[in-house]
């Protein structure tokens, strides 16, 4: 997984830095972004539902 600060980094060179609070932080989106590329023959669905899990396992 890329570290929280890096992605943060990377949205705010981007000039992307959410200007309101979403369901889905800036950098959440990224990750299920990343998310859907690395398990493309999935459903978004799924996709989500590992990234959920996983997120969960980290903390």
């Amino acid at each position: 997984m890329y570290p929280a600060a890096e992605v943060e980094r990377a949205i705010a060179a981007c000039g992307r830095s959410e200007q309101r609070s979403r369901l889905l932080p800036a950098r959440l989106v990224l990750y299920f972004v990343l998310g859907l590329a690395l398990f493309s023959p999935d459903p978004y669905l799924e996709v989500m539902r590992k990234m959920t899990f996983g997120l969960r396992q980290v903390g």
